[in-house]
């Protein structure tokens, strides 16, 4: 198990040369070294509320743009057992099965991550008993295939989700890539009926390599390539795979811009990859979105890491609107959609700062996760986001190894649950805060303290209503303005909220792992506690929003076609 940790962990080290590391605050560097174990104990501080209700006024006739249900993805990878989905036997665990069907969760990433680059699909069909042991490219370790293709497709039967195949354009070939989709796609595929699959599986998304712009881990074998021979790659893969299915959807992956995302001495990547690619190009992945990386800090304290870490999504907002215009100057009369395929909070390493380990699971980083839901909802161009990951035997996935949701579950299965298929327009004046540069994260001016997306689903008569604070201190009456719309005397609300920035559903981290109790995120919420909370609003009161604390207001309205 130590050997499959270490394949994670190096997996994660390709994400920790990020840029804006220049960006970080020498306060951040020196001041809160070696200050001991209550850094994850947030300052106790009372909580007062604002005399006057924040108005939020919302035009149900004004359409900001669609919201794709293919935004409430995750990922999967296919080694340790899928992160302990499946059991040695393959049978998936019935537990995280009910969970993610709960969630909602719409779209299945596989099968990596780092790994997927060096991954071939032919490992993980057949028999069970039949197929060898996999050598991890990035380390020592080896794993089990139990976990290929066919219990994929099962995985995605069971949900009622979609696949996302990222295919290996760093170690295999065009035509492999193709098999694959022949495998997946084809009526009567003779090796998909031998592992008892009928029906093709109609897998419509096909990623084109992972994080090829990386230099890669020390040691591991180098499948780093300019953009010029990325670009040549991909219209490859792409017109290979599209010729077995012209129906799929290729994805081409993308650099970020606007300070997020990891570095690479190809920062032109995608302006290259357009400008070689265009015309073949359906979607453009980016990961633009794991902060805070407190890699070169050593335990700064909460009450600073959160609220920038809560600032972050503005920073993703810009770089999205950046490579939306990046597009359209070379989309010509073609459509290409942004995809988001790994993001998440991401704190620290193993032997790097285990104080800030596993903060992953916190009631703070549910509040990035809610604002970064947020800023995804808002740009029409995103169809497609999966975050990192569902599952795993470590600090990463939000289910944990003994299948029990953490936090960042919940967060997402509300917006997930409770999110209509277009954007409405709302205004709200909220209180500003200003966060400082911490880890990757750059300082932010101006951060509203209360923001607010608004959706519809005109169909089934409902409107949606997110409401997110990201104050430490004051809690919030919101007034809900619909001008002359209707309301019914009561609505459906629906809340996630907690004591402490730094509370948490109970351990997580597996009985093997060197964790101390010391390092364990400070929470006075009791285990498995903290979750969607769901109660009666009368809709002409006011909404009362605790810090760091997620709303959602679910009003009937006239259906329309």
């Amino acid at each position: 198990m130590m050997q499959h940790k270490k394949a994670i962990w190096l997996a994660i080290l390709l994400l920790l040369t990020f840029t804006a590391c220049g960006q970080q605050s020498e306060v951040a560097k020196t001041h809160y070294r070696n200050v001991g174990s209550a850094v994850n104990q947030p300052a106790p501080y009372p909580v007062t509320w604002a005399k006057q209700a924040l108005k939020c006024h919302i035009n149900l006739n004004v359409n900001l743009g669609s919201i794709n249900p293919h935004i409430f993805g995750t990922n999967l990878e296919w080694f340790n057992d899928a992160g302990g989905l499946a059991g040695k036997d393959a049978q998936l665990k019935e537990q995280i099965v009910t969970l993610v069907k709960e969630q909602k969760t719409t779209v299945m990433r596989y099968p990596g991550g780092t790994l997927a680059d060096f991954y071939h699909w032919q490992d993980g069909i057949g028999p069970i008993e039949r197929r060898h042991q996999t050598k991890h490219p990035t380390d020592p370790g080896t794993s089990e295939n139990s976990f290929g293709t066919t219990e994929y497709f099962k995985f995605l039967k069971e949900t009622h989700s979609e696949g996302l195949i990222t295919v290996n354009a760093g170690t295999a070939s065009a035509q492999e890539a193709a098999d694959w989709v022949a495998y997946a796609n084809q009526p009567k595929n003779p090796l998909r009926l031998e592992d008892g699959i009928v029906e093709p599986m109609n897998i419509k998304l096909w990623e084109i390599g992972n994080e090829l712009y990386l230099p890669g881990n020390p040691g591991e074998q180098k499948i780093t390539v300019t953009p010029e021979v990325y670009a040549k790659r991909y219209v490859e893969f792409s017109r290979a795979i599209k010729a077995v299915d012209p129906t799929v959807t290729t994805i081409a992956i993308g650099v970020a811009k606007a300070h997020v995302g990891p570095s690479t001495q190809y920062p032109d990547w995608t302006k290259i990859l357009l400008e070689n690619a265009a015309n073949d190009i359906d979607m453009i992945a980016v990961h633009n979105a794991y902060f805070p990386l407190l890699i070169a800090e050593r335990q700064p304290h909460v009450n600073d890491v959160y609220p920038a870490l809560w600032a972050a999504p503005e920073a993703v907002d810009r770089s999205l609107t950046q490579l939306e215009q990046l597009i359209n100057q070379y989309k010509k009369n073609k459509k290409i959609g942004i995809a988001i395929t790994e993001w998440g909070a991401l704190f620290s390493l193993p032997d790097v700062d285990n104080y800030w380990l596993d903060h992953v699971k916190t009631m703070g980083s549910g509040v990035y996760i809610a604002r970064m839901l947020q800023v995804i909802m808002s740009h029409p161009s995103v169809e497609l986001a999966n975050y990192f990951k569902l599952t795993d035997r470590s600090f990463m996935g939000w289910i944990n190894y003994e299948g029990k949701p953490k936090v960042p579950f919940w967060i997402f299965a509300l917006y997930a649950n409770y999110t209509g298929n277009q954007q409405v327009a709302t205004t709200l004046q909220s209180p500003h805060y200003d966060s400082a540069a911490i880890g990757t994260i750059m300082a932010e001016k101006q951060v509203s303290e209360v923001t607010v997306v608004a959706s519809k689903d005109a169909a089934k008569g409902k409107l949606y209503v997110n409401l997110l604070n990201r104050s430490m201190t004051t809690g919030y009456p919101i007034q809900l303005d619909f001008g002359q719309l209707s309301l019914p005397a009561k609505a459906k609300l629906l809340k996630i909220e907690a004591h402490e920035m730094t509370a948490h559903n109970g351990k997580d981290i597996p009985p093997e792992w060197p964790y101390g109790k010391a390092s364990e995120p400070y929470s006075t919420a009791a285990p498995d506690s903290i979750g969607i909370q769901e109660s009666s609003w009368p809709t002409h009161s006011n909404i009362m929003l605790a810090p760091f604390s997620v709303v959602t207001v679910v009003i009937d309205i006239p259906k329309t076609n």
